[in-house]
């Protein structure tokens, strides 16, 4: 009989707390996980989640380079 390899995400989760914005989705899903989880559902929800961030990071990137092109719309109009 094979023993089930647990994971403890503890520090993962005071990350969360600590570092992750109050209304962050992740922070949330994270918080309400066990303290422990079988390795296996460990990598299935942690590739979810990578994921998740990806889009979020790639959103604000987005986002950012809107808001710089404005800038520089702006500052055209303004300086030129």
């Amino acid at each position: 009989m094979s023993k089930t390899r647990m994971i403890n995400i503890r520090t993962l989760k005071e990350f969360a707390l600590e570092k992750l914005p109050k209304n962050h989705p992740l922070r949330d899903v994270l918080l309400t996980e066990k303290d422990e989880m079988p390795a296996e559902e460990f990598l299935i929800k942690m590739d979810v989640c990578l994921s998740y961030s990806k889009t979020v990071i790639d959103v604000v990137r987005f986002n950012s380079n809107i808001r710089k092109d404005n800038l520089n719309w702006h500052t055209t109009l303004l300086y030129h």
